[in-house]
This record gives C-alpha cells, structure tokens and sequence, in this order.
C-alpha cells in the first residue's frame, strides 16, 4: 500500500491504517494511534519513538468527540529534579492544547494546533528522519518544486500562523514570490512585509518539506525538532534552496 495516495493526515505509522483516536508524543510532537502507542511502550523500560528514536516523557492523548486532552507518563522510574522540570513543561504545553481546542476557528483541526506550536515556540526543524529523496538535491541546493503537495502545505501553515481558514490571498501573495530560481535569503526577505517575525521560520520548515518530497501530514511525522531545552544550544541546519516551477 502506498500512503503517499491515501488521506495521509489520518494514517498511523505504526499499523499504516487511519488514526482511530489521536495520540502526540513528546518531545517529537509525532502522530499515533493511542493504542498502537500503548502496545509499543508495553514492558519497555525506555520507551523510544517509533519513528525519531527519542526517548519519549509522555504522550498527548486527544479523546475523540469531546476534544479533551490528556497527558499520559511514560516514565517508570522515580524521576529526577531535572525530569520534574521537564514534566511541568509537558504540562504547561498540554494545557496549551486544551486552550487551542476550545479557541480553534471552524475549518481548522488537530494538525493546525501542532504547526501553530512550531512557530508559536520557534521550534526550527533539524532535519527529517529518512534520508531526503536524490531528486530533491541538487548542487548543495534542496530544489522547491510547486506542486499539489507544496501549495496545501503552504496553505496550511499560514492557516496555523493566521488561525484562519481563510488564507487565499496571502498564499497567492507567497506563491507570487516563490518565482523560478529565487533563493533561501532573497525569499525570507521577500516575504516579511507578509508573515513578520515568521518569515524565516516558514522558509526553514518550507526547505525540509520541499526536501521530504511527501505530503504535509507525513513530514510531519517524519520531522525532527528540538526539545525547548535544547534548542537554544543546537545549530539550525541551513541550506539554500532552488525553486523550480512545475505548475499544475
């Protein structure tokens, strides 16, 4: 089965079937199934994602229907100061999610709430956990092609940062700058009368999508990002981009 063709915003990794109920781990933010994600933690003394192979604190379980969220510990022992600390941040981002849920316009789902998350804490993508497709890769350059995938991520994000479904005319905006051949830096520039402090962020999580070659809901289980603690200390990856226009 090729999930590339089904709705891959509702396939689990783990049985490749559509999610049943809504499980995110922390601190990769990666979309399970909930009992799929309780199966594989069963007798694990460290529970390690399936997809990033980070050890996992806690997950997030949203229940279905009433949109409640629930954080479920994945520590067994005794935990340290340190890891308090840390489970205090769980929480304080689980509580974030609970205020998302109620506050989040119509038209906008579960998905939104992650991609707000990412730029709301400036979380910069460190990579993605498959090696990025050869087509992808060219002269040291992630080349940006506009294609279906592309222009729904873009219309999601923007989505995520405006917290509205309606985003046509800043999207045309962005496409309008994504013309053949334009670079990272000239891009970032280009686009922050539209998107502020976000522009640079947006063209970072742009150039590992466009490198992932899938759609939006399947890079983002394969996208790594670093924890808060982290990501103060960790280098931002950087490479230029090459846009190529492919319209369709």
């Amino acid at each position: 089965m090729d999930i590339s063709e089904e709705r891959v915003d509702e396939v689990c990794p783990i049985c490749l079937e559509h999610l049943k109920t809504l499980a995110v781990t922390f601190p990769c933010f990666h979309q399970f199934c909930t009992d799929c994600l309780k199966k594989w933690a069963e007798k694990k003394k460290r529970v390690p994602c399936p997809l990033c192979n980070k050890t996992l604190e806690t997950f997030y379980h949203i229940e279905e229907g009433t949109g409640e969220v629930s954080v479920v510990n994945l520590q067994r022992r005794t935990p340290s100061q340190s890891e308090w600390r840390r489970k205090s941040r769980s929480s304080m981002i689980a509580e974030y999610l609970r205020e998302m849920l109620e506050e989040l316009p119509p038209g906008l789902g579960e998905e939104h709430i992650w991609r707000r998350l990412v730029y709301e804490e400036r979380l910069y993508a460190l990579g993605i956990t498959q090696c990025i497709d050869r087509r992808a890769y060219h002269c040291g350059r992630i080349v940006v092609v506009l294609d279906r995938n592309l222009r729904e991520w873009i219309r999601r994000d923007l989505q995520a940062i405006f917290l509205t479904p309606h985003v046509e005319e800043t999207q045309k905006a962005v496409l309008k700058n994504l013309w053949h051949g334009i670079g990272r830096d000239e891009l970032v520039r280009k686009l922050r009368s539209l998107l502020g402090d976000h522009a640079k962020l947006f063209v970072h999580e742009l150039t590992w999508f466009s490198a992932s070659r899938t759609s939006p809901a399947v890079y983002d289980n394969m996208a790594c990002y670093p924890t808060r603690r982290s990501r103060s200390t960790r280098p931002r990856p950087h490479v230029d981009i090459f846009v190529c226009d492919v319209s369709r």
